[in-house]
Protein backbone atom coordinates (compact mmCIF):
# COMPACT_ATOMS: atom_id res chain seq x y z
CA UNK A 1 0.00 0.00 0.00
CA UNK A 2 1.75 3.40 -0.95
CA UNK A 3 0.58 6.70 1.21
CA UNK A 4 1.39 9.65 2.31
CA UNK A 5 2.31 11.89 5.09
CA UNK A 6 2.13 15.54 5.70
CA UNK A 7 4.47 16.70 8.48
CA UNK A 8 5.81 20.36 8.75
CA UNK A 9 8.84 20.21 6.76
CA UNK A 10 6.64 18.45 3.74
CA UNK A 11 4.95 15.17 2.22
CA UNK A 12 6.99 11.64 2.80
CA UNK A 13 5.95 9.02 -0.03
CA UNK A 14 6.10 5.52 2.08
CA UNK A 15 5.00 2.11 1.27
CA UNK A 16 3.51 -0.69 3.50
CA UNK A 17 3.77 -4.15 2.71
CA UNK A 18 3.00 -7.00 5.29
CA UNK A 19 2.36 -8.04 8.82
CA UNK A 20 3.56 -8.33 11.70
CA UNK A 21 6.40 -6.56 13.72
CA UNK A 22 7.00 -3.06 12.07
CA UNK A 23 10.49 -3.07 10.30
CA UNK A 24 11.47 0.73 8.69
CA UNK A 25 13.78 0.28 5.77
CA UNK A 26 16.09 3.76 5.06
CA UNK A 27 17.44 4.43 1.97
CA UNK A 28 20.77 6.08 0.84
CA UNK A 29 21.98 8.61 -1.99
CA UNK A 30 21.30 8.48 -5.11
CA UNK A 31 18.84 6.29 -4.73
CA UNK A 32 14.54 6.41 -2.94
CA UNK A 33 12.49 3.83 -1.54
CA UNK A 34 13.32 2.07 -4.77
CA UNK A 35 16.21 0.81 -3.70
CA UNK A 36 14.32 -1.91 -1.44
CA UNK A 37 11.71 -2.69 -3.53
CA UNK A 38 12.11 -6.35 -4.26
CA UNK A 39 13.77 -7.26 -0.47
CA UNK A 40 10.55 -5.59 0.63
CA UNK A 41 8.15 -7.87 -0.82
CA UNK A 42 10.24 -10.52 0.66
CA UNK A 43 10.41 -9.05 4.13
CA UNK A 44 6.87 -8.80 3.90
CA UNK A 45 6.33 -12.12 5.00
CA UNK A 46 7.67 -11.68 8.45
CA UNK A 47 7.42 -8.16 9.18
CA UNK A 48 5.34 -5.31 8.29
CA UNK A 49 7.79 -3.30 5.62
CA UNK A 50 7.72 0.90 5.27
CA UNK A 51 9.75 1.88 3.14
CA UNK A 52 10.14 5.53 2.29
CA UNK A 53 11.30 8.40 -0.03
CA UNK A 54 13.54 10.34 2.53
CA UNK A 55 12.45 14.10 2.60
CA UNK A 56 13.27 16.04 -0.69
CA UNK A 57 13.74 12.76 -2.84
CA UNK A 58 11.99 11.18 -5.87
CA UNK A 59 8.17 11.33 -4.37
CA UNK A 60 8.73 12.86 -1.29
CA UNK A 61 8.01 16.70 -1.52
CA UNK A 62 10.11 18.60 0.93
CA UNK A 63 7.82 22.21 2.11
CA UNK A 64 8.17 25.42 -0.17
CA UNK A 65 11.71 27.04 1.61
CA UNK A 66 12.52 24.09 3.37
CA UNK A 67 16.04 23.97 4.20
CA UNK A 68 15.92 21.31 7.19
CA UNK A 69 18.23 18.50 5.36
CA UNK A 70 20.52 17.15 8.02
CA UNK A 71 20.73 13.30 9.10
CA UNK A 72 18.67 14.77 12.41
CA UNK A 73 16.04 16.35 10.54
CA UNK A 74 15.70 12.70 8.36
CA UNK A 75 15.84 10.94 11.78
CA UNK A 76 13.06 13.28 12.55
CA UNK A 77 10.62 12.25 9.89
CA UNK A 78 11.61 8.47 10.65
CA UNK A 79 10.32 9.40 14.12
CA UNK A 80 6.84 10.61 12.58
CA UNK A 81 6.67 7.93 10.11
CA UNK A 82 6.77 5.01 13.03
CA UNK A 83 4.62 7.42 15.75
CA UNK A 84 1.73 7.05 13.31
CA UNK A 85 2.34 3.27 12.04
CA UNK A 86 2.70 2.07 16.17
CA UNK A 87 -0.89 4.63 16.37
CA UNK A 88 -2.77 2.56 12.95
CA UNK A 89 -1.31 -1.04 14.75
CA UNK A 90 -3.05 0.63 17.97
CA UNK A 91 -6.09 1.43 16.70
CA UNK A 92 -6.63 -1.56 14.94
CA UNK A 93 -6.30 -3.57 18.45
CA UNK A 94 -2.27 -5.32 17.20
CA UNK A 95 -0.15 -3.09 20.00
CA UNK A 96 2.75 -5.18 21.17
CA UNK A 97 1.97 -3.93 24.61
CA UNK A 98 -1.98 -4.88 24.42
CA UNK A 99 -1.15 -8.23 22.84
CA UNK A 100 1.27 -8.92 26.40
CA UNK A 101 -1.69 -8.13 28.65
CA UNK A 102 -3.80 -11.45 26.89
CA UNK A 103 -0.06 -13.54 26.83
CA UNK A 104 -1.70 -16.11 29.45
CA UNK A 105 -4.57 -16.11 27.85
CA UNK A 106 -6.83 -14.18 29.80
CA UNK A 107 -10.27 -12.27 28.49
CA UNK A 108 -10.96 -10.40 31.07
CA UNK A 109 -11.21 -6.53 30.16
CA UNK A 110 -7.84 -4.51 30.80
CA UNK A 111 -7.76 -2.46 34.13
CA UNK A 112 -7.78 1.41 33.97
CA UNK A 113 -3.73 1.08 34.36
CA UNK A 114 -4.05 -1.51 31.42
CA UNK A 115 -5.87 0.91 29.10
CA UNK A 116 -3.55 3.63 29.66
CA UNK A 117 -0.47 1.56 28.35
CA UNK A 118 -2.52 0.56 25.34
CA UNK A 119 -3.52 4.16 24.61
CA UNK A 120 0.17 5.06 25.21
CA UNK A 121 1.53 2.38 23.26
CA UNK A 122 1.95 3.90 19.49
CA UNK A 123 4.36 6.29 20.90
CA UNK A 124 6.73 3.53 22.43
CA UNK A 125 6.55 4.48 25.54
CA UNK A 126 5.36 2.79 28.62
CA UNK A 127 3.94 5.20 32.26
CA UNK A 128 6.72 8.41 30.25
CA UNK A 129 9.77 5.68 30.30
CA UNK A 130 11.33 4.39 26.95
CA UNK A 131 10.19 0.31 26.23
CA UNK A 132 11.96 -0.96 23.48
CA UNK A 133 9.80 -3.92 23.74
CA UNK A 134 7.10 -1.68 21.90
CA UNK A 135 10.12 -0.41 19.38
CA UNK A 136 10.40 -1.13 16.11
CA UNK A 137 13.22 -2.51 13.89
CA UNK A 138 14.88 -0.31 12.00
CA UNK A 139 17.80 -1.11 8.76
CA UNK A 140 19.35 1.52 7.22
CA UNK A 141 21.79 1.31 3.96
CA UNK A 142 25.14 3.77 3.77
CA UNK A 143 23.30 7.38 4.55
CA UNK A 144 20.39 5.78 5.52
CA UNK A 145 22.49 3.72 7.95
CA UNK A 146 23.62 6.89 9.14
CA UNK A 147 19.98 8.19 9.10
CA UNK A 148 19.19 5.30 11.44
CA UNK A 149 21.90 5.65 13.98
CA UNK A 150 21.04 9.01 14.47
CA UNK A 151 16.81 7.74 15.15
CA UNK A 152 18.23 5.41 17.34
CA UNK A 153 20.14 7.85 19.41
CA UNK A 154 17.78 10.64 19.25
CA UNK A 155 14.71 8.79 19.61
CA UNK A 156 15.71 5.55 21.77
CA UNK A 157 12.03 4.61 22.50
CA UNK A 158 10.87 4.16 19.33
CA UNK A 159 14.09 1.93 18.13
CA UNK A 160 14.03 -2.02 19.07
CA UNK A 161 17.09 -3.03 17.27
CA UNK A 162 19.19 -1.48 14.50
CA UNK A 163 21.12 -3.13 10.96
CA UNK A 164 23.03 -0.96 9.41
CA UNK A 165 24.62 -2.13 6.27
CA UNK A 166 28.20 0.21 4.95
CA UNK A 167 26.41 3.04 7.24
CA UNK A 168 28.04 6.34 6.27
CA UNK A 169 30.64 6.75 9.25
CA UNK A 170 33.18 8.90 10.09
CA UNK A 171 36.82 7.24 10.08
CA UNK A 172 40.04 7.89 11.76
CA UNK A 173 43.75 8.30 10.65
CA UNK A 174 44.63 7.83 7.50
CA UNK A 175 40.44 6.73 6.64
CA UNK A 176 39.64 10.05 7.71
CA UNK A 177 42.27 12.07 5.62
CA UNK A 178 41.00 10.04 2.75
CA UNK A 179 37.42 10.66 3.73
CA UNK A 180 38.32 13.91 3.96
CA UNK A 181 39.78 14.36 -0.07
CA UNK A 182 36.32 12.25 -1.15
CA UNK A 183 34.23 15.26 0.83
CA UNK A 184 36.76 18.22 -1.24
CA UNK A 185 36.19 16.10 -4.43
CA UNK A 186 32.48 16.30 -4.35
CA UNK A 187 32.24 20.01 -3.02
CA UNK A 188 34.52 21.07 -6.17
CA UNK A 189 32.14 18.90 -8.52
CA UNK A 190 29.15 20.50 -6.65
CA UNK A 191 30.27 24.11 -7.55
CA UNK A 192 30.98 22.98 -11.13
CA UNK A 193 27.51 21.07 -11.08
CA UNK A 194 29.74 18.34 -12.00
CA UNK A 195 26.64 15.57 -11.07
CA UNK A 196 28.18 12.55 -13.04
CA UNK A 197 31.60 13.19 -11.82
CA UNK A 198 30.01 13.44 -8.54
CA UNK A 199 28.39 9.72 -8.69
CA UNK A 200 31.58 8.34 -10.11
CA UNK A 201 33.38 9.77 -6.94
CA UNK A 202 30.95 7.76 -5.13
CA UNK A 203 31.24 4.30 -7.57
CA UNK A 204 35.14 4.73 -6.48
CA UNK A 205 34.49 4.81 -2.83
CA UNK A 206 32.04 1.88 -2.91
CA UNK A 207 35.02 -0.52 -3.95
CA UNK A 208 33.05 -2.06 -7.21
CA UNK A 209 29.54 -3.15 -8.07
CA UNK A 210 27.71 -5.87 -9.00
CA UNK A 211 28.16 -5.36 -13.00
CA UNK A 212 25.30 -8.61 -13.48
CA UNK A 213 23.33 -6.56 -12.00
CA UNK A 214 19.87 -5.33 -14.37
CA UNK A 215 20.01 -2.27 -14.77
CA UNK A 216 17.86 0.82 -14.14
CA UNK A 217 14.83 2.42 -16.49
CA UNK A 218 15.97 5.86 -17.36
CA UNK A 219 12.96 7.22 -15.18
CA UNK A 220 14.80 5.97 -12.43
CA UNK A 221 18.46 6.72 -13.31
CA UNK A 222 16.76 10.41 -13.99
CA UNK A 223 15.45 10.26 -10.22
CA UNK A 224 18.93 9.03 -9.09
CA UNK A 225 20.77 11.88 -10.50
CA UNK A 226 18.42 14.19 -9.26
CA UNK A 227 18.54 12.67 -5.56
CA UNK A 228 22.23 12.93 -5.89
CA UNK A 229 22.22 16.55 -6.70
CA UNK A 230 20.02 16.91 -3.69
CA UNK A 231 22.89 15.37 -1.02
CA UNK A 232 25.14 17.45 -2.52
CA UNK A 233 23.52 20.66 -2.75
CA UNK A 234 21.52 20.46 0.93
CA UNK A 235 22.58 17.55 2.72
CA UNK A 236 26.17 16.93 2.00
CA UNK A 237 27.53 19.47 4.63
CA UNK A 238 25.61 17.67 7.80
CA UNK A 239 26.29 14.01 6.67
CA UNK A 240 30.35 14.52 5.85
CA UNK A 241 30.79 16.44 9.33
CA UNK A 242 29.38 13.62 11.70
CA UNK A 243 31.16 12.18 14.26
CA UNK A 244 31.29 8.91 15.92
CA UNK A 245 30.40 10.53 18.89
CA UNK A 246 27.18 12.10 17.71
CA UNK A 247 25.61 8.41 18.32
CA UNK A 248 24.80 7.12 21.43
CA UNK A 249 22.74 4.42 20.73
CA UNK A 250 21.34 1.85 23.45
CA UNK A 251 19.61 -0.51 21.24
CA UNK A 252 21.49 -3.73 19.78
CA UNK A 253 23.32 -2.40 17.11
CA UNK A 254 24.66 -4.64 13.82
CA UNK A 255 27.03 -3.38 11.16
CA UNK A 256 27.01 -5.17 7.89
CA UNK A 257 29.83 -5.22 5.45
CA UNK A 258 30.37 -6.62 1.45
CA UNK A 259 32.57 -9.37 0.84
CA UNK A 260 33.16 -7.85 -2.56
CA UNK A 261 34.09 -4.36 -1.43
CA UNK A 262 36.27 -4.96 1.30
CA UNK A 263 38.90 -1.94 -0.19
CA UNK A 264 35.69 0.18 -0.41
CA UNK A 265 36.08 3.45 1.73
CA UNK A 266 32.58 2.79 3.01
CA UNK A 267 32.99 -0.78 4.27
CA UNK A 268 35.95 0.26 5.49
CA UNK A 269 34.64 2.94 7.61
CA UNK A 270 31.78 1.01 8.46
CA UNK A 271 33.84 -1.98 9.77
CA UNK A 272 36.05 0.50 11.91
CA UNK A 273 33.25 2.16 13.65
CA UNK A 274 31.61 -1.02 14.61
CA UNK A 275 35.26 -1.91 16.46
CA UNK A 276 35.51 1.66 17.91
CA UNK A 277 31.69 1.78 19.17
CA UNK A 278 31.72 -2.34 19.86
CA UNK A 279 28.68 -3.10 17.93
CA UNK A 280 27.97 -6.81 16.24
CA UNK A 281 29.79 -7.01 12.99
CA UNK A 282 29.02 -8.89 10.14
CA UNK A 283 30.40 -9.81 6.82
CA UNK A 284 27.50 -10.12 4.44
CA UNK A 285 27.49 -11.19 0.27
CA UNK A 286 27.89 -8.63 -2.46
CA UNK A 287 28.85 -4.82 -2.57
CA UNK A 288 27.55 -1.74 -1.20
CA UNK A 289 24.17 -1.76 -2.87
CA UNK A 290 23.54 -5.21 -0.97
CA UNK A 291 19.83 -4.88 -0.74
CA UNK A 292 19.30 -3.91 -4.28
CA UNK A 293 21.57 -5.98 -5.94
CA UNK A 294 20.71 -9.35 -3.68
CA UNK A 295 17.16 -8.80 -2.42
CA UNK A 296 17.09 -12.32 -1.48
CA UNK A 297 19.96 -12.74 0.08
CA UNK A 298 19.52 -9.53 2.28
CA UNK A 299 16.21 -10.57 3.20
CA UNK A 300 17.53 -13.35 4.70
CA UNK A 301 19.90 -11.70 6.24
CA UNK A 302 18.07 -9.06 7.61
CA UNK A 303 15.49 -11.77 9.02
CA UNK A 304 18.19 -13.82 10.84
CA UNK A 305 19.70 -10.26 12.45
CA UNK A 306 16.37 -9.67 13.90
CA UNK A 307 14.60 -13.14 14.19
CA UNK A 308 15.44 -13.93 18.02
CA UNK A 309 14.24 -10.37 18.99
CA UNK A 310 10.07 -11.10 17.60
Amino acid sequence: MEYEIETAHGRLFCRREGSGPILLLIHGVACDSEFFRETSKLLAETFTVISYDRRGYSRSIAAEGENGFSVWAHAEDAAEIIRLEQKRKAEDGQCPVEAGLQSDGCSAAPSKGEENQINECYTGKSNGKADQSTGVFVAGCSAGGAVAAALATKYPELVRQVFLHEPLMRGSGELAAEQDAFWEKLRKGTEKHRIITCMMHFVNAMGGMNREKEGQSMEQQSRNLKNLELFLEKEMDSFSGLKLDDFDISVPVTVACGSDDRMGMFHRSAHQAAEAKGWKYLTVPGYHNFASDEPEAFAKCLTEVFEDEH
